[in-house]
C-alpha cells in the first residue's frame, strides 16, 4: 500500500473536452429542455445557471463564495446538473473540485451525473479526486460502475483521498455487498487514520459486515486480517457469527492475529461462552500477548455468564501450568458465593507450581470473600517455601485486615524472614495497620538493624506512630541519625521529633544533621530540633538562626528552620 504524503499536491493536466463529459452535457441538456415548471421554477433555475456560469469565470477567492451559495441555496434542476458536467469537461482542477462538491450537496442524479462525477477519480489533481470520491458517496440512486472504481481507487497515493473513499464506499454499504467487501479491504490501509475510519464504518453497519470481516480473518494479508479481528472485537456481541472463525485462527493465525482473535472473544461476552476451552487452550501459548488477551477475554466472558466460572475453576486442575495460572487469573475480579468455590480454591493454594498459587491468592484477595475462612485458607501459605508465595500471603492477610482480627500477630514473625520482598511487604502491611502494629513492637526493633534499607525505613515510620514502643526505641532512633541512607535518617529525625524532650541526647546529632547534603533531612532535622523544645534544644537555636537566613538552602528548609527558631524562642 503506498505511504502517506503530507499535502493534497497534485499535478492539473490541461483541460479538454472528453467524450463521456460531451454524452452527459447532451443528455441533460436534452432532459432540460424537455422540462417545464412554473415561473418561480424557471427563475430559479435560471438563478443557478447564471451563477454557474459566474463561478466558472470567477477568480478562485470568488469561487468560494458562489459555490457556498450554490451548495446551500440553488436548485439542483436538471438544467443545472447539465450545466455542471458542462463546465466539469472543460473546467481547471480548482473549478472541477467544486463543481464536485456542488453535486455531492445537491445529492444529484448519480444515473445521469455518475459519469462525470467517476471521471473525476482519474484527475491528475488531489482534491479533484477527493471531491470526487465524496460526490460518489452522495449520489443517488449510486452510480453504475461506482463501486469497483472506488476500490480501485483505495490504491491512491494520497490518504486524504482514501479516506474520503472509505467515506464514499460506506455511504453505498447497505445491501451492496461489494461496497462492504471494498470497505474491508481498507482495513490494510497504510495509515493508520484511513484504518481507524475504516473500522468505525464498518461497525456501524453491524451485523452486515460480519461475514466480509470473517474472510478477511482468512486473508493471507497479516495487518488486514489482524484489523478485521480488531474491528470484529468492536462490533462486541454483533460479531457472535464469527466466532468459530475467531477459534480457528485463535490456535493457527500469526502471534497478533491470535491475540486480536482473543480480544474479539472476550469482548463478544456472552455469545462466546462456547469458546471458553479454546480460550483455555491459548492460555499455553507461548506468546505473552496471545496469553494476556486471553486471559482478559476468559474474565469478561466470566463476569456476564453464570457458566464461566465454573469452567475456569475446574481449569485450575488442568496439566498445563500456564492454563492453571491463567484460569486463576481469569478468575480475579468475579462475584462468586464463596462456600462455592473456595473448596476449589483451597484445593489450588496446594498447587506445586509456585505460580498457581500465587495467582490463586490473588483471586482469593480480589473476591469478595468471607474475610475469617479466607484468612484461614491463606494463614498457613506464609510460611510457604517460595519467597513470593510468602509475600503474596502476608500482602493478602493485609487487605483482610479490615475485616479480620490476629493479622498483625500473623505477620510480624515475616520481618525476620530470610527473603528481603518478604519483610519489606510485612513492614508495609504493618504500616498500614497503624496502631494494631503495636503487638509486633518487638519485631520491629529488631527491623531496626535489618539490612536492606526500605525495611529499616517502614520499621522507624511505624514505630515512631506507637507511643510506648517509639520511646523504647528512641536511642536506636538516635543511632539511625547516621543511617547511610538519606530517606532512612530522614525517618529518624522525625521519629526523634516525636519522642519530644525524652530524646535530648539526639540534639547533637540533630544539629550535625542541619548541614546534611539531603535537603529533606536537613528539613526533618530542623523540624525535630523545634519539637524537642527550648529546654533540650537550646544549642540549635544559632544553627537554625544560620539555615534560616541561608538564601542558597530552598524555601521549605529555611520555613522549617524559622519555625523550629521560633519555637525554641517561645515565640
Amino acid at each position: 500500500m503506498p505511504g502517506r504524503p503530507s499535502t493534497l499536491e497534485g499535478v492539473s493536466r490541461p483541460a479538454g473536452p472528453r467524450p463521456h463529459f460531451a454524452l452527459c452535457a447532451l443528455a441533460l441538456a436534452s432532459l432540460a429542455l424537455s422540462s417545464c415548471g412554473g415561473e418561480d421554477a424557471a427563475a430559479t433555475r435560471t438563478d443557478a445557471l447564471e451563477a454557474l456560469e459566474r463561478l466558472a469565470t470567477a477568480t478562485p477567492a470568488q469561487r468560494e463564495v458562489l459555490a457556498l451559495d450554490l451548495r446551500t441555496g440553488s436548485s439542483s434542476s436538471a438544467a443545472a446538473q447539465a450545466a455542471v458536467v458542462r463546465h466539469l469537461a472543460s473546467g481547471d482542477a480548482d473549478l472541477k473540485r467544486h463543481l464536485l462538491e456542488v453535486l455531492a450537496a445537491w445529492k444529484a442524479d448519480g444515473g445521469v451525473v455518475g459519469p462525470a462525477a467517476l471521471a473525476g477519480l482519474r484527475d491528475d489533481d488531489a482534491a479533484v479526486r477527493r471531491a470526487s470520491a465524496t460526490a460518489l458517496g452522495a449520489l443517488r440512486p449510486t452510480p453504475a460502475g461506482a463501486v469497483p472504481a472506488l476500490r480501485a481507487a483505495l490504491l491512491d497515493p494520497l490518504s486524504d483521498v482514501r479516506a474520503a473513499v472509505v467515506d464514499a464506499l460506506a455511504a453505498m454499504a447497505k445491501g451492496e455487498p461489494l461496497a462492504l467487501a471494498a470497505l474491508v479491504e481498507a482495513l490494510a490501509d497504510s495509515d493508520g487514520e484511513v484504518v481507524s475510519n475504516a473500522r468505525g464504518q464498518l461497525c456501524l453497519q453491524g451485523v452486515a459486515c460480519v461475514p466480509s470481516l470473517v474472510g478477511a480473518l482468512r486473508s493471507d494479508r497479516p495487518a488486514l486480517a489482524r484489523c478485521a479481528a480488531l474491528t470484529l472485537a468492536q462490533l462486541g456481541p454483533l460479531a457472535g457469527s464469527a466466532r468459530l472463525a475467531l477459534e480457528e485462527v485463535l490456535l493457527g493465525g500469526s502471534a497478533m492475529l491470535r491475540a486480536a482473535a482473543a480480544v474479539a472473544l472476550g469482548r463478544m461476552a456472552f455469545e462466546a461462552l462456547p469458546a471458553v476451552p479454546r480460550l483455555l487452550d491459548a492460555l499455553a501459548d507461548t506468546e505473552g500477548e496471545v496469553v494476556e488477551k486471553s486471559v482478559d477475554a476468559l474474565g469478561r466472558i466470566a463476569s456476564v455468564t453464570t457458566e464461566g466460572v465454573p469452567l475456569l475453576l475446574a481449569a485450575l486442575a488442568d496439566a498445563r501450568v500456564r492454563v492453571r495460572v491463567g484460569a486463576a487469573r481469569a478468575l480475579q475480579g468475579q462475584t462468586q458465593d464463596i462456600e462455592r468455590v473456595l473448596p476449589d480454591l483451597t484445593r489450588a493454594l496446594l498447587d506445586p507450581e509456585r505460580d498457581v498459587r500465587r495467582a490463586v491468592l490473588g483471586v482469593i484477595v480480589s473476591w469478595p470473600v468471607d474475610s475469617h475462612r479466607a484468612h484461614a485458607v491463606v494463614l498457613p501459605l506464609i510460611d510457604d517455601p517460595d519467597a513470593g508465595v510468602r509475600a503474596e500471603a502476608v500482602l493478602a492477610l493485609g487487605r483482610m485486615s479490615a475485616r479480620v482480627d490476629g493479622v498483625a500477630a500473623a505477620v510480624a514473625p515475616r520481618l525476620q524472614d530470610p527473603d528481603a520482598e518478604v519483610r519489606l511487604t510485612a513492614a508495609q502491611v504493618l504500616q498500614h495497620l497503624g496502631e494494631r502494629a503495636e503487638v509486633a513492637s518487638d519485631q520491629l526493633l529488631e527491623a531496626l538493624d535489618d539490612d536492606d534499607r526500605n525495611v529499616r525505613y517502614y520499621a522507624v515510620l511505624i514505630l515512631s506512630t506507637l507511643p510506648q514502643a517509639r520511646y523504647a526505641a528512641r536511642e536506636r532512633f538516635e543511632a539511625l541519625l547516621a543511617d547511610e541512607h538519606a530517606s532512612v535518617r530522614r525517618q529518624a529525625a522525625t521519629a526523634l521529633g516525636a519522642v519530644g524532650a525524652e530524646a535530648a541526647s539526639a540534639v547533637p546529632e540533630l544539629i550535625v544533621l542541619l548541614a546534611d547534603l539531603d535537603p529533606d533531612v536537613r528539613e526533618a532535622a530542623a523540624k525535630a530540633l523545634g519539637l524537642l523544645g527550648p529546654d533540650v534544644a537550646g544549642p540549635a537555636s544559632e544553627p537554625l538562626d544560620r539555615l534560616a537566613t541561608d538564601g542558597a538552602q530552598p524555601s521549605a528548609v529555611r520555613r522549617a528552620a524559622r519555625k523550629a527558631w521560633d519555637r525554641l524562642q517561645g515565640s
